[in-house]
């Protein structure tokens, strides 16, 4: 995720949309858990 997030927000490639969706789709878990360990260290949860 910190690669692609590199990509995306450096343009260090020519973003190809069908990647970021199949990152996005495929690692919704991997960023739904990141959130959730967010909110609790933010006492949010």
């Amino acid at each position: 995720m910190a690669g692609f997030r590199n990509i995306i927000a450096h343009d260090y490639e020519k973003i190809d949309y069908e990647i970021v969706y199949k990152v996005l789709h495929d690692g919704r878990e991997d960023i739904e858990g990141f959130l959730k360990r967010v909110e609790r260290k933010l006492g949010l949860k």
